[in-house]
C-alpha cells in the first residue's frame, strides 16, 4: 500500500498545530517533531502554521523549538496577518 505524502504531511501538519493549540508541552511537541511533522507545514484554508499557532499562545518556547527546527518565521495568513501582527494583537498594551 502506497502512502500519499500530500496526505500524510497535511495529517501530521494538522495534529501539530491542534496540540500547540490544546497547550500540549514543549516535550510532546518535540516528539511529534521527532515523528516527521512539517514544521514547515500551512493548512490551506487559513494559512495558520505551527509558528502562528505558537505565537497565538504566546508560547515563547515553543516559538523558540518551531523556529530551532526550521518554521518560516515570515509565513503569512491568508488574510495577510503577518507573526508579529498576530503577536501584537495578543499581547497586552504597554
Amino acid at each position: 500500500m502506497e502512502i500519499d505524502i500530500d496526505i500524510a504531511a497535511t495529517h501530521l501538519g494538522e495534529d501539530l498545530i491542534e496540540k500547540i493549540l490544546n497547550h500540549e508541552s514543549t516535550e510532546v511537541i518535540s516528539a511529534v517533531l521527532e515523528s516527521g511533522a512539517p514544521v514547515w507545514y500551512q493548512n490551506a484554508s487559513e494559512g495558520i502554521s505551527p509558528l502562528h499557532a505558537a505565537t497565538f499562545t504566546q508560547n515563547v518556547d515553543l516559538v523558540n523549538l518551531l523556529l530551532e527546527n526550521g518554521a518560516v518565521w515570515n509565513a503569512g495568513l491568508s488574510s495577510d496577518l503577518s507573526q508579529l501582527s498576530v503577536a501584537h494583537c495578543d499581547s497586552p498594551p504597554t
